[in-house]
Parts: structure tokens; sequence; C-alpha cells
């Protein structure tokens, strides 16, 4: 696990600020999306097992895994917000 892959997401970020691009949501490994999930099952297996719809882990890029509530949303993504914000 390289330090350098761990800055990815970093320096993806400043080089965009710095040619005044957006950062895009939609980019792989680095995008806020990249490791984004809402749908009701797909959320499950993810919280089951994060390899099931993930194919690295997030951190080795500088990243991190997102669970987003949606129409989608099932009990898991509920449950996986609530516990981010110590509401349980």
């Amino acid at each position: 696990e390289s330090q350098a892959l761990r800055s990815l997401t970093r320096l993806s970020r400043t080089v965009n600020e710095q040619m005044n691009l957006p950062h895009r949501s939609n980019q792989p490994f680095v995008g806020n999306s990249a490791f984004a999930h809402k749908g009701g099952i797909h959320v499950a297996a993810v919280l089951k097992n994060e390899d099931s719809y993930q194919h690295i882990d997030p951190t080795l890029v500088g990243n991190q895994r997102r669970v987003l509530i949606s129409e989608l949303s099932g009990r898991g993504n509920i449950m996986s917000k609530v516990e981010e914000f110590g509401m349980l």
C-alpha cells in the first residue's frame, strides 16, 4: 500500500483546483460517487461484504465509501446513516 496511492484523491482535487476545473463526482477512484451506494439490496450486500460491490478499498486511493438515501433505499441505508450520525 503506497502512500502516494493514498494521496490520489487529494492530488486529483488539488490539480482540478489549480486548473480552475470542477471536481467531477463521477471520476473513477477519486470522484465523490466512485464508492457511493444507494440501492437497498446493493447497500445490504456492501454492508455484509465490502468486496461484493467495491473493486478496491476506497481508503487505498484516499477516498471513502458513502451510503446514500434515495427512493431506492432500504433498511440498511437508513441504519447506516443512523450509525454514521451516532444516533444509535
